[in-house]
């Protein structure tokens, strides 16, 4: 994997991961805590900027992402599914035979409810936005999804197409930089888009998510 792996926490330790663990060392007494919930190989790592919390993704059939307190190597969050109000369950599968529902966490005190994957095979990489409250995370599906995500309640705020094809997205990165008409850039083998979220038009019709790729 060529996405960023490996980062410093807000307590000067190391976090990266091996297989489906996320690991933090403390080099100091060359201790280890690990953060296990994973099912499947992790294949992404991400840092918020304070640098308490974690975002891994993984591969699977239903491939998602967990965030998680580097402190505590506790679940805070999952992202990547795409919940289906209970009513609507039966006339999704009528109307496709080709969504699949999976139950998800008990997130709500109704109890379970199905979920749609949002990304498939694998996320290839992911970055939290600097105020620490978005997460975008990019799919390995034929056109790399791209999603942006409130990950403190795994709502999906906007979505599209990084790129078309099956050369992977290496990196994305938030811009620093407030009212420059770009919020984040996707990067890879021969790609590079910028990207513009505008939570004006988020309850409109217009999507908010907008993008330009870069010329070479």
């Amino acid at each position: 994997h060529l996405s960023a792996n490996l980062f410093f926490t807000r307590s000067a330790k190391l976090v990266y991961y091996t297989a489906a663990v996320g690991v933090v060392l403390n080099a100091q007494d060359n201790s280890q805590q690990f953060f296990t919930d994973h099912d499947d190989e992790i294949t992404c790592l991400t840092i918020d900027p304070t640098g308490q919390y974690v975002a891994t993704g993984q591969m699977g059939k239903h491939p998602y992402l967990y965030v998680w307190d580097t402190d505590t190597c506790e679940l805070c969050a999952e992202v990547g599914a795409i919940p289906l109000p209970r009513r609507q369950t039966k006339q999704m599968w009528e109307m496709t035979d080709h969504i699949q529902f999976f139950d998800g966490r008990e997130r709500t005190r109704s109890g379970e409810r199905k979920y749609i994957s949002f990304y498939e095979r694998e996320i290839c990489c992911a970055a939290f936005s600097s105020n620490s409250s978005i997460l975008v995370a990019i799919g390995l599906d034929n056109k790399h999804m791209c999603g942006l995500w409130d990950w403190h309640t795994g709502s999906l705020l906007a979505e599209g197409p990084a790129r078309q094809g099956l050369r992977q997205v290496h990196g994305v990165s938030w811009v620093p930089v407030p009212d420059s008409g770009v919020d984040f850039i996707t990067h890879g083998k021969g790609h590079i888009k910028f990207w513009n979220y505008d939570v004006q038009l988020a309850t409109g019709d217009e999507s908010p998510l907008s993008s330009k790729l870069g010329i070479y």
